[in-house]
């Protein structure tokens, strides 16, 4: 447990230098920012789409898996390495 919360000490520590980072290229990021959310559109779109014609899915209905969709997606968009 101990090695968990140093971890997430040095991961916190380390975020506002990559804000930093990537605030030096603001272009860049504003490419970034819109790309993800063209991304998270096309994913809303698809799962729209196969929610229309069936109301399950593996027992997950359409708000489970949106409500699991909208609070994974941000977290997966944070914790991309930057190319």
């Amino acid at each position: 447990m101990h090695a968990l919360s140093r971890y997430l000490r040095l991961w916190f520590a380390l975020g506002p230098l990559r804000l930093v980072r990537e605030l030096a290229f603001r272009g860049k990021l504003l490419v970034k920012i819109t790309v993800e959310m063209l991304w998270f559109a096309i994913l809303l779109i698809f799962w729209e789409t196969v929610y229309a014609q069936t109301s399950l899915i593996a027992g997950w209905s359409k708000s489970e898996y949106s409500s699991s969709s909208a609070a994974t997606t941000p977290w997966k968009a944070c914790s991309k390495p930057s190319s």
